[in-house]
């Protein structure tokens, strides 16, 4: 079944994109894990190994977030009417909880080597290896950053969050082994992997805290700001009030229903054609890919006030002012005037 706004929602191309993007962190992050690998096994650091099961976990979360893409990128159908799109949201929420268990079990294996210290070997060979992991990891995480951003996905936002945490506790690793190497402070090595743990711990909660108003349909204010605004700027004469508007986004799918009041002896065919410029004008106009489901009031005489039909057969008050939209109100059931 064809959907009548699909050519305004999300683009196979933009899907493609995604697509294309998990594929190169994948790959970077074997590149990755292999400089690690090697790290690990010259220099048999516990911080190193820890360093090492967060690339494995990192290539794990990627690996669910690839699949989640192509199971959110399916078409609408009969059975699922709003798409897919909330697996984007539950991946995201379930790497929030890889990053905090990654955290937590570097935490609790540098509190053990804090009390009992393990023997370190070749640590200048072992810091060349987790430099260059560390490139990589930021280098992906930001490139992931940037097209999380342009493509406005959760999914590679909480991807490019991880991969960047991953980075900086790795540099904080190579500063701990440099330190180590110059003055023979073995201890440092599982300092230093603490707080690494204590900030991948904190990523991870912030990811799973955006994951989940997603999921529960939560009110995004700043989608529906964005939206009232563009339509008070775009307002035209037979778009009188507007209330009880709602909102839910599934994956790069955003729904918004309201009620638009028009003047009560517009016939069918004007009110669908009304209707078709308001989805019409948000789509133009608003960043992101927007289906409205919009319920057309009748207007009644105390609507006259700021109805700016200037020849209205109808009329019963003077025009007294175009009304401004904003949130709070346009948020509110219709109230009779």
């Amino acid at each position: 079944m064809k959907w009548k706004f699909d050519k305004f929602l999300i683009s196979d191309k933009e899907q493609s994109e995604k697509k294309r993007a998990l594929k190169y962190v994948m790959i970077g992050g074997f590149v990755v894990l292999a400089l690690k690998g090697s790290a690990y096994y010259i220099t048999f650091s516990d911080a190193v190994l820890s360093d090492v099961f967060e690339s494995v976990i990192s290539l794990a979360a990627s690996s669910l977030s690839l699949y989640s893409l192509y199971f959110a990128g399916r078409p609408r159908d009969d059975k699922h009417p709003y798409g897919p799109g909330k697996m984007e949201f539950l991946v995201a929420g379930f790497e929030g909880i890889i990053m905090v268990l990654a955290g937590g079990f570097i935490l609790g294996k540098a509190i053990h080597d804090l009390i009992v210290p393990q023997g370190i070997e070749h640590l200048s060979n072992g810091i060349f290896f987790e430099s260059a992991g560390a490139v990589c990891n930021l280098l992906l995480g930001y490139f992931l950053l940037k097209k999380a951003k342009k493509l406005d996905s959760q999914i590679l936002n909480a991807d490019s969050k991880r991969i960047l945490a991953d980075g900086i506790s790795t540099i904080a690793l190579i500063a701990c082994l440099f330190i180590m190497l110059v003055t023979n402070f073995l201890w440092l090595d599982s300092v230093i992997a603490i707080i690494s743990g204590c900030l991948i711990i904190r990523s991870g909660i912030k990811v799973i805290m955006k994951a989940i108003p997603a999921l529960l349909d939560t009110a995004d204010t700043e989608i529906l700001e964005e939206l009232v605004r563009v339509m008070d700027t775009n307002n035209r004469p037979g778009w009188i009030d507007i209330s009880n508007m709602r909102s839910s986004r599934y994956g790069m799918y955003i729904y918004i229903d309201c009620h638009i009041v028009m003047p009560w002896y517009w016939d069918l065919n004007k009110i669908s054609e009304e209707l078709q410029q308001v989805q019409a004008v948000i789509n133009n106009n608003f960043k992101q890919h927007v289906d409205l489901v919009i319920q057309a009031e009748p207007c009644k005489p105390g609507y006259c006030a700021i109805c700016r039909i200037e020849e209205c057969p109808v009329r019963q008050h003077p025009f007294q002012g175009q009304k401004v939209w904003v949130l709070n109100e346009v948020l509110q059931k219709l109230e009779p005037l």
